[in-house]
């Protein structure tokens, strides 16, 4: 199967390395610009650098015209998205046959940037990831695989980062197995369950603590 990935150092290293395990062809990377190590994850080496000793293409910039002409030249069969600092415009995920999100929450709970840092503080018992399909509003598609993890007491952002890798790649290999079956199924996002968190590090603590009020009636359910 070929596919473009969308993802930076961190999840993406580990996303590469179980699509090349699935006998994937990678046809090109699309991630941000810049070599340096990832503040995120101190140790772990920069996408690009992982990427190339792979042999694999490499696009560092948002030029979406640039991206769209490189996608199209392709012609991938998947688009997948494994954490992207951009929404990715409608006109790119028109120009695949499948594209689709791994989104770190067990969506429509915790649509937003930063959904690891929200569980915790919000002390949640359990989280997950879902891998979705893109739609035009971030973190909205339906569902396609959902997997789930307890939250452990003593778990913090490392820890719990660590284990939701670990699913991520428990989800691309599944997602992978299900396109080459064409045994997908898709289910309807309940938006009434929705709720949505900004990116984390943007709050005041009095701000984060009224849009946890707000969202107690969901996030507890």
């Amino acid at each position: 199967m070929k596919l473009v990935l969308f993802a930076v150092t961190g999840f993406g290293n580990k996303v590469l390395d179980a699509l090349l395990a699935e006998n994937c062809e990678v046809a090109y990377i699309f991630t941000r610009p810049g070599r340096e190590p990832s503040p995120y994850y101190p140790g772990v080496e920069n996408l690009i650098t992982y990427a190339e000793k792979r042999g694999v293409l490499i696009h560092d910039d948002f030029d979406w015209s640039e991206i769209k002409k490189k996608i199209e030249m392709a012609s991938p069969e998947l688009l997948l998205v494994a954490t992207y600092p951009k929404i990715i415009p409608s006109e790119i995920i028109k120009a695949v046959p499948l594209a689709v999100n791994i989104h770190p929450s067990l969506l429509p709970k915790y649509r937003g940037a930063t959904p690891i840092d929200w569980v915790l503080y919000n002390k949640e018992k359990e989280t997950g990831v879902t891998a979705h399909l893109l739609a035009e509003k971030a973190d909205r598609g339906a569902i396609l695989i959902q997997k789930k993890i307890k939250i452990a007491l003593d778990d913090n952002k490392t820890t719990l980062t660590n284990k939701l890798i670990d699913l991520y790649i428990l989800a691309v290999k599944e997602l992978i197995k299900r396109i080459k079956a064409k045994s997908l199924k898709l289910e309807l996002q309940n938006e009434k369950e929705a709720t949505y968190f900004p990116r984390f590090d943007k709050l005041s603590e009095e701000e984060k603590i009224k849009l946890k009020l707000q969202n107690n009636d969901k996030i507890r359910d």
